[in-house]
C-alpha cells in the first residue's frame, strides 16, 4: 500500500510540473492580481469547463494542457471535462486520462482526440466514467 502511494506521489509530481500556479496563470491571462485568476478558475470549476488540482504543500495548480494560447479553457474539452467531473472523477483522475494513451481510444491520447473527433472522445470519457463507477 505505501509503494502504491508512493508511486501516485511520484506520478503526480511529474504531471504537476506541466501545471500553472496561480501566480503563472495570473501572468500568462496578463492579470496583476492572482485572487483574481483564482476566482476566475473557482468559476471554471464550477462549469466543469476546467481542472485544478491541490498539491501536498495545498497550493492549487491547474493543467496546461487544457489551456489555449489566450490561457482561457479549451472547448472541445469542455464536454469531456463536464462528463468526467459530473461523473465525480476528481481532478488527479481526469487530468491523468486526459492526457496519457488510452485503450478506450485504441492507445490514443484523450485531449489530442477531441481535437479531430470530439464526438469519439466523449463516447470514451463516458465509458471510462462509467467503468470507474462499476
Amino acid at each position: 500500500m505505501e509503494e502504491q502511494a508512493g508511486r501516485l506521489a511520484d506520478f503526480r509530481a511529474r504531471l504537476s510540473g506541466g501545471a500553472l500556479t496561480l501566480g503563472q496563470l495570473a501572468s500568462r491571462r496578463g492579470e496583476q492580481d492572482p485572487d483574481a485568476t483564482g476566482d476566475w478558475v473557482a468559476v471554471r470549476r464550477l462549469e466543469r469547463s476546467l481542472i485544478a488540482c491541490v498539491l501536498p504543500d495545498r497550493s492549487l495548480v491547474v493543467p496546461a494542457f487544457q489551456l489555449t494560447e489566450a490561457a482561457e479553457p479549451r472547448p472541445e474539452l469542455r464536454p469531456l471535462l463536464e462528463r468526467l467531473l459530473g461523473a465525480g472523477i476528481d481532478g488527479w483522475t481526469a487530468w491523468t486520462w486526459l492526457t496519457q494513451p488510452s485503450s478506450l481510444l485504441s492507445g490514443e491520447v484523450p485531449e489530442r482526440v477531441a481535437v479531430a473527433d470530439q464526438e469519439r472522445a466523449l463516447r470514451a470519457s463516458a465509458r471510462f466514467a462509467a467503468d470507474r463507477d462499476a
